[in-house]
């Protein structure tokens, strides 16, 4: 399969997902191109990638090397793939998933983020709750974090407070 049907496949998949609900705006750089305009309040913009709508209340972004602005309102983000960056600055989430390698997530205030895979960077106002199985990730919280758990080496964990602390691993920072 060529690269253009590819294209047309995955663009016509976000499509499709698009007309189930739309409760987020995405925008996916470089060189974006709408799949769809039909649902006034949920555009979804993937050039190379899976990103969908939210869809019973989890909004699914996979892919690798792409931007993605995300804004709206979903319960839950689950980000899969590698080389990502993802700014939730605008959504309004109470969870938030990362499964991968080098994804960069900005969020202001998610009730928990649960990450699985190695140097990831985690950037948040305020955090209930961090769980880390991976190596050599960074989560840096300007505000309370109410407890984080990590299972994996190298990690570095930084918040103005953190409340409860499980550390299994060696080498971690939590400070």
């Amino acid at each position: 399969m060529t690269l253009r049907p590819r294209l047309l496949m995955a663009a016509l998949a976000a499509a499709g997902l698009l007309t189930l609900t739309g409760c987020v705006t995405v925008q996916v750089d470089p060189a974006p191109t709408p799949t769809s305009d039909a649902e006034p309040d949920g555009e979804v913009n993937a050039p190379d990638d899976t990103i969908g709508s939210c869809v019973d209340g989890v909004l699914l972004i996979a892919g690798s090397t792409d931007d993605a602005d995300v804004s709206g309102e979903c319960s839950t983000v689950r980000i899969e793939g590698t080389d990502l960056e993802v700014d939730l600055d605008d959504v309004t989430v109470e969870t938030i998933e990362i499964r991968g390698d080098r994804i960069e997530v900005d969020a202001i205030d998610p009730a928990s983020v649960d990450i699985e895979g190695q140097e990831n960077d985690v950037d948040a106002d305020e955090l209930g709750t961090l769980s880390i199985a991976g190596d050599r990730n960074a989560v840096d919280v300007d505000g309370d974090l109410g407890s984080v758990r990590i299972d994996g080496n190298d990690n570095d964990v930084e918040a103005a407070s953190i409340g409860s602390i499980t550390d299994n691993g060696d080498r971690n920072r939590i400070r």
